[in-house]
């Protein structure tokens, strides 16, 4: 009942703000001067209006970017921030202009009850809990914990609800936006588990693992549905190759709910390494501008850094030793050694490593990337482009510092 109240008086007072609208639009020229000196607004406003031949039509079309300083030489733009606040919740509109949708019946013959007094009630009830109060001139208000209306209610001879009214467009309006929500499955709100791999938030998933999966390459890339159930089977590269996009693999995003709580399985995907699936199989493809080419090899970016902590990492275990180890990039051309780098962030060295460019082998017998360690943290020069830092000391060196202290 009190979101049904809150609409009623909202489109109340959509309908007084558009009657307004309509009034200020029927407003001539001299009308349009005379509402510029209720507002006091005239002095700032009244010459260019009359110059450029306003009237009410142009004044309710006012905007925010209309405002310039050529037009209106004698306004500021707070004064036109102004005029704009009293165009939208004014309700000075000369009388004899004002649209009546309908009139009042005339009950001049009737019998009833007439208190001729200003400040008058009718009071209902042992307590009068029901009050109808003359509350201003022309004003009626009505006090009472509930208000029942049976049958149409009209203001201004408008039906305020049922068919045909603006309460019923609005209330039709808000049911296909509230439908259209409910099909996006869970967009309403942030509790919700309930997954849709069609809806918005299902292409942006995709959309990210394409995304991730085009490293290495360049330009856009989009998720592009593939329409498992067609008659007509196709491939993602097909599908991409129909858009003059690349395909660079296919996907599969299941329908699964997000997971209700912890090592439980959630939103989850199926990844073909392959773009030549025509059956369901894939209901995504990954698109793209430009292939990532798998024979350019940095070994500075993040694949050349992840090998170099992969042996960094085999070097710690190899010595027996525990916890965190970085690879960390050395410039050649520097002074300082792999030691002293390890040591400025607070970690020991425990091997330096030269990370060489070479492109992967693209065939058998030949020779790909490669590494040279140096068995040593003190070499300078190119030399080492990486040193192997780790928080821990090896085991082997913990062993035989216990055996000192056995022996002494």
């Amino acid at each position: 009942m009190a979101k049904a109240l809150l609409v009623s008086l909202a489109s109340l007072l959509l309908a007084a703000h558009a009657d307004t609208l309509a009034d200020l639009r029927s407003l001539s020229g001299s009308e349009t001067q005379d509402i510029l000196k209720q507002w006091g607004l005239h002095e700032e406003f009244g010459d260019s209006f009359q110059k450029h031949g306003f009237d009410g039509l142009s004044l309710s079309l006012l905007e925010n970017g209309d405002y310039s300083e050529s037009t209106f030489p004698q306004a500021t733009p707070l004064h036109f921030k102004m005029l704009l606040h009293k165009i939208g919740v004014t309700k000075v509109i000369p009388a004899r202009r004002r649209r009546l949708a309908a009139k009042a019946p005339d009950t001049t013959d009737f019998i009833g009850l007439r208190v001729r007094n200003d400040k008058s009630v009718v009071a209902l009830g042992e307590k009068g809990d029901v009050r109808l109060i003359r509350s201003g001139p022309s004003e009626l208000s009505v006090s009472a914990a509930k208000t029942n209306f049976f049958g149409n209610v009209a203001v201004n001879g408008k039906p305020l609800g049922g068919k045909g009214s603006d309460l019923d467009g609005a209330m039709k309006r808000i049911a296909a936006l509230e439908a259209q929500v409910k099909a996006m499955k869970g967009g309403t709100s942030s509790n919700s588990l309930s997954f849709d791999p069609v809806s918005a938030i299902g292409q942006a998933t995709v959309a990210a693992i394409c995304t991730a999966a085009t490293y290495g390459g360049s330009g856009q890339t989009t998720a592009v549905r593939k329409d498992c159930g067609a008659k007509v089977k196709q491939t993602c590269k097909q599908v991409c190759a129909g858009l003059k996009l690349q395909c660079l693999e296919s996907i599969h995003l299941y329908g699964n709910d997000g997971a209700d709580g912890v090592h439980k399985k959630g939103i989850r995907t199926h990844t073909y390494g392959s773009c030549n699936n025509a059956g369901c199989g894939p209901n995504y493809c990954c698109c793209t501008e430009k292939l990532p080419d798998d024979s350019d090899f940095d070994a500075h970016n993040v694949l050349g850094q992840t090998l170099v902590n992969a042996v960094c990492t085999a070097a710690q275990l190899s010595a027996g030793g525990t916890g965190q180890t970085a690879a960390v990039r050395r410039k050649c051309s520097g002074s300082m050694t792999c030691e002293e780098i390890c040591k400025g962030i607070k970690q020991k060295c425990i091997e330096s490593v030269h990370m060489y460019g070479n492109d992967a082998a693209d065939a058998v017998h030949k020779k790909g990337m490669f590494t040279h360690l140096y068995g040593s943290c003190k070499s300078t020069g190119c030399g080492p482009n990486s040193g192997c830092c780790t928080e821990a000391r090896q085991r082997a060196q913990q062993i035989r510092w216990c055996l000192i202290q056995i022996r002494h």
